[in-house]
């Protein structure tokens, strides 16, 4: 019994003894394969650290980009804000510039209008002083039929007796009465026209205010005097008078004062 309890005894410490060998070189084994396997996973760890290093650097330069790109983009906002009232204050400059063309187009077209009543009232005017120029005309030459006829008897009749008569071998001449008359020189007219061509002018009082023909009087403009004029022809309340200087037909004007 005692030798069997030996051998098994024996046996089974060979078992454990084996066993403890497979343990032991399975550790080794497996301590071996786990500093392979720190070594990998240190060699990787590495790696990955150099990673995110660069990711980390990447992350940076990209914020340092988009802080630039946030910096442009402000700066473009603000000059399309900018872009947008310069052009909102160009649109109210066009839309001004067009309302006043608009304007100057019915102030033209009004202009217009009252330049084409003025020119027909002018061709009127113009019309009606050819009319009184040419009864004027007319009148000058009745007075020069009459002055012809005065001076020149018809036939068969007795010329005048002179003034001049002999009486005992003297001469003895009848007196001649001369008409005089005071001027009045409160009498102030206005020039209504002025005819340049025909050189005479037509001022707003006549013979009901005093005026006679062969009256010379001045034309004023305020209180200078521009030149003389002389009246040819009255009516009852206006006169035709002719402008005795070359010079008076450029200054007279419409308006101006006439007094003696």
């Amino acid at each position: 019994m005692k030798i069997k309890a030996a051998s098994f005894f024996k046996i089974a410490l060979a078992v454990i003894a084996f066993i403890l060998a497979l343990v032991i070189s399975y550790m080794l084994e497996l301590n071996k394969s786990m500093n392979s396997t720190n070594s990998v996973m240190k060699q990787e760890k590495s790696m990955l650290e150099v990673k995110v290093t660069d990711v980390m650097k990447q992350k940076k330069s990209l914020e340092v980009q988009v802080t630039a790109l946030s910096g442009e983009k402000d700066l473009l906002l603000k000059k399309v804000n900018e872009y947008e009232v310069q052009s909102k204050d160009m649109t109210e400059r066009i839309t001004n510039l067009e309302d006043k063309v608009q304007d100057i187009k019915k102030d033209f077209s009004k202009r217009e209008i009252f330049m084409e009543n003025v020119r027909a009232k002018k061709e009127n005017e113009i019309f009606q002083l050819k009319g009184k120029l040419e009864e004027y005309q007319s009148s000058v030459q009745a007075l020069n039929d009459k002055l012809t006829h005065v001076r020149k008897p018809e036939h068969g009749k007795k010329e005048q007796e002179s003034p001049v008569k002999k009486k005992n071998n003297a001469l003895e001449v009848e007196p001649v009465v001369v008409e005089s008359r005071q001027i009045d020189t409160k009498i102030e007219a206005k020039i209504l026209e002025v005819n340049t061509e025909y050189d005479f002018a037509v001022i707003d009082a006549g013979a009901l205010d005093g005026i006679k023909e062969g009256d010379s009087m001045f034309v004023y403009d305020n209180n200078e005097v521009l030149g003389r004029v002389v009246i040819e022809k009255t009516e009852d309340n206006y006169s035709v008078a002719r402008l005795l200087y070359k010079t008076l037909k450029d200054t007279v004007e419409k308006g101006d004062k006439v007094k003696y």
